[in-house]
């Protein structure tokens, strides 16, 4: 088991969460059974924290965000950010699909 990650306001996040500071968007990790990196999941904020679009690269469907846990997981369909609420409230493992989520911003 990896470490999780430091997100601001010393909160721990799991490795597939990432805020990147220059897009100031958070990052999600499309990963495949293997662990490997199969897609990444943008969500866009404006200077208040608030959605202003998502994008996801690469191919979503052949993995899930992969939140770490208490077993069996729990499979989501829809924003990661959901995902990781459910994670955050239960302690449970939690694979959510993104590939469903359209592009909101594009480029």
């Amino acid at each position: 088991n990896r470490r999780p990650s430091k997100m601001n306001k010393g909160k721990s996040y799991p490795d597939c969460v990432r805020f990147h500071e220059k897009n100031n968007s958070t990052v999600f990790a499309v990963t495949d059974q293997q662990g490997d990196v199969v897609a990444v999941h943008e969500v866009f904020l404006d200077k208040n924290a608030k959605e202003i679009g998502r994008k996801t690269t690469g191919s979503p469907e052949l993995g899930y965000v992969r939140f770490p846990g208490k077993e069996p997981a729990k499979i989501y369909e829809g924003e990661p950010e959901d995902g990781m609420k459910i994670w955050a409230e239960t302690g449970q493992a939690v694979l959510v699909d993104v590939s469903k989520i359209g592009d909101t911003i594009h480029g």
